[in-house]
């Protein structure tokens, strides 16, 4: 069990992970991003490290390679992982 809660609730500050669909809800920590969505994170910069979950779904991978450039031109330092190689 990861302890987590929904971003508003009142016990966010003090739950290590908090989850939300919606990324300009104000977070009480910034600590580490995993982005499950399509889309760039508005607020990238707050957090370090960021992790991108991409799938071999051939338009979530043409998704993940459009955020991975958009990083790479913000100069965000960039590694990757290929699960099973």
């Amino acid at each position: 069990f990861i302890p987590h809660v929904r971003s508003g609730d009142a016990l966010a500050a003090h739950t290590p992970v908090v989850l939300t669909d919606n990324d300009s809800d104000p977070q009480p920590h910034y600590a580490m991003l995993v982005n499950l969505t399509r889309a760039p994170p508005a607020q990238v910069a707050r957090y370090a490290p960021v992790f991108e979950i991409i799938s071999t779904d051939a338009d979530d991978a043409a998704a993940g390679r459009k955020r991975y450039a958009a990083y790479k031109q913000q100069s965000y330092p960039l590694t990757h992982f290929v699960a099973g190689q």
